[in-house]
């Protein structure tokens, strides 16, 4: 949304003014369209997600910049009344489609102040920093503390579980990897934990992977960061670019579940 914003304003500015405002405006309302459109459609065959809520997203944007930039630097001729009223309108305009970014500006200021854990199941705004693989997750609260913890249901049949993506980076100033997790079932289960950091290549030997046998009732998995450096078979892992944590378990385990109580470095 910013940068169709910018887009939006630069088309503006070089529009001649002696076109007057309102053909400026459906020039760059064109244009804006145009390129709007186009990114979207340049997502199909890359199978990412284009979505009409994006375009939508986009116009409203875009036309938010456009009040703001007639009201006060374009050219036209405004009173301070109607600037003001411009201004409010493009606000306005503008509060939906840059909600998004205010909420993940807001998820990294956090993550950096909850250190040393890694995640917080009570925030909502942690909740960005991961995605469910074949799993549902069930928040439960503790009463003595407020903590939450979270429930994985295990659901598909291949590689269930839970995926952590852009957490906290910057390892190298510890010396562990702490999950606390639990099976809350009376049979022994077993989970795998995966690490790799943002140069990972996609291979099964560049990243860190080991299972782990839960028993029934809780259990602390304390991990060497010296193992996970040193898990890639051609080079070092990089410990201050740490991007992903999985933990997971195989299809045989669908229908069965797991607690997370934290996951912290030490």
């Amino acid at each position: 949304v910013p940068l169709f914003g910018i887009i939006a304003i630069g088309v503006l500015l070089v529009t001649p003014v002696r076109w007057g405002i309102k053909k400026r405006l459906v020039v760059t309302g064109c244009v804006v369209l145009g390129h709007s459109v186009l990114s979207e459609a340049a997502q199909i065959p890359t199978n990412r997600n284009a979505s009409m809520q994006d375009q939508i997203a986009v116009w409203a944007g875009a036309g938010g910049f456009l009040l703001i930039a007639v009201a006060w630097f374009c050219g036209a001729t405004v009173s301070r009344v109607r600037a003001l009223s411009l201004t409010g309108l493009g606000i306005v305009l503008l509060v939906w489609p840059l909600m998004p970014l205010a909420q993940v500006t807001a998820a990294y200021m956090e993550r950096s102040q909850i250190l040393p854990s890694l995640v917080r199941f009570e925030s909502q705004r942690m909740d960005v920093f991961f995605q469910l693989n074949d799993a549902r997750l069930i928040k439960h609260r503790k009463e003595e503390t407020g903590a939450k913890s979270a429930e994985i249901v295990l659901q598909g049949d291949r590689w269930p579980g839970i995926e952590f993506q852009d957490f906290w980076p910057a390892w190298q100033d510890y010396s562990a990897l702490v999950v606390e997790i639990e099976n809350p079932e009376p049979e022994e289960m077993t989970v795998s934990i995966r690490v790799n950091d943002r140069d990972h290549q996609h291979d099964y030997r560049d990243r860190y992977t080991r299972k782990f046998e839960l028993a029934p009732g809780a259990k602390t998995i304390r991990i060497a960061l010296t193992d996970i450096e040193s898990a890639p078979e051609m080079r070092r892992m990089n410990m201050l670019e740490i991007k992903t944590l999985i933990i997971f378990a195989t299809g045989q385990s669908s229908g069965r579940r797991f607690m997370i109580h934290a996951i912290r470095l030490e």
